[in-house]
């Protein structure tokens, strides 16, 4: 990310591991995300995504992981 700064029109996708998606517990996920946010650093071109979803994801969970990522714009 560091080099990325020099490109700020360059998109750069971060990915949450899939298996956090698989669980009930939402601590791991709120620390990914809260850990993905920083190392963005504020970036604009930046985009928090999972890659994929497992089968078994929780649908709880996703949401989850959407609301608590837009409270995270601007870290």
């Amino acid at each position: 990310m560091e080099v990325m700064k020099r490109y700020p029109l360059v998109t750069v996708r971060m990915n949450t591991p899939a298996i956090l998606f698989a669980s009930d517990d939402r601590e791991p996920l709120r620390a990914e995300l809260e850990y993905l946010a920083k190392l963005a650093g504020g970036r604009p071109a930046t985009v928090l995504g999972s890659g994929v979803l497992p089968y078994d994801a929780d649908p709880s969970m996703v949401r989850y992981a959407q609301e608590f990522a837009a409270t995270l714009r601007g870290v």
